[in-house]
């Protein structure tokens, strides 16, 4: 019988006979360096920039490969190994089926059981590298009817990078703002042609006409990110986005620490 515990793609790697004993790192946060120097006469050292680097997330697998023969062991490990791939893969863990994330198959080995040539078990150990540590929601958070009045934008613990639709104008300054309505980064665009897509995590301004950078004005702050810490995730106290004129839509994943 199939114990549902990681699946790749969607494809449920139990019904391959890999039954796993413990995901190391699975529930680990976020590694962050800073950056730092010495300093002749000082203890310790100062640091040098106020933003932490986060580091990408490593996990291993343990766990088995079980089949009824030895032929079918030998199926299944391909099977397995083909699964995982050399490219990167969307990972899901079955105690928390919500929430998804992304990663390389860095290596997959196998420690044989004796007797190894006629065993139909065999132990396997998966390694899997995370160049983006985060948890995301398996589906889009979207955040629709926002205009001139502010409108609450819910988040997971980490930071996200939206595409936001503006339709009905031509120009239009867009806020966003903490929970405690102070302005975080602010994006004017002038002369465009609607809709405009500001998509923050490929960095492009897309209008009705093609590219539309050009109307993106020299003082806006983009791109920027929708950050938890910009309110209290623990209260549910959500930053802000309002637009001047015409309607935004805002279109995220929220992302977890």
């Amino acid at each position: 019988m199939s114990t549902r515990a990681l699946l790749v793609d969607g494809f449920d790697l139990s019904t391959l006979g890999l039954v796993v004993d413990n995901p190391a790192g699975w529930r680990d946060g976020f590694s962050v360096s800073w950056p730092s120097t010495a300093v002749p006469g000082r203890i310790g050292e100062i640091v040098t920039s106020t933003e932490g680097q986060v580091n990408g997330r490593t996990l291993r697998i343990d766990g088995a490969v079980l089949a009824s023969t030895v032929s079918a062991l030998l199926s299944q490990i391909d099977e397995i190994k083909y699964r995982l791939g050399s490219t990167e893969k969307t990972f899901v863990f079955s105690d928390d089926e919500t929430r998804e994330f992304y990663a390389y198959c860095s290596a997959i080995t196998h420690q044989a059981i004796d007797p190894a040539l006629i065993q139909r078990g065999i132990s396997v150990r998966i390694g899997l590298e995370q160049t983006d540590p985060r948890r995301y929601g398996t589906s889009d958070t979207v955040v629709s009817g926002i205009t001139t009045s502010p409108v609450d934008i819910p988040l997971g613990t980490a930071p996200v990078f939206p595409s936001i639709t503006v339709t009905g104008a031509s120009g239009f300054t867009l806020t966003y703002k903490d929970s405690s309505a102070v302005a975080v980064a602010t994006i004017v665009i002038a002369g465009a042609t609607s809709p405009v897509t500001l998509d923050c995590e490929a960095g492009t301004v897309v209008d009705g006409g093609g590219n539309a950078v050009a109307y993106l004005t020299s003082t806006s702050d983009f791109p920027f990110a929708f950050d938890p810490a910009d309110g209290d995730y623990t209260t549910s106290d959500w930053p802000t986005l309002e637009v001047t004129a015409g309607t935004a839509v805002a279109t995220y994943r929220k992302a977890y620490r």
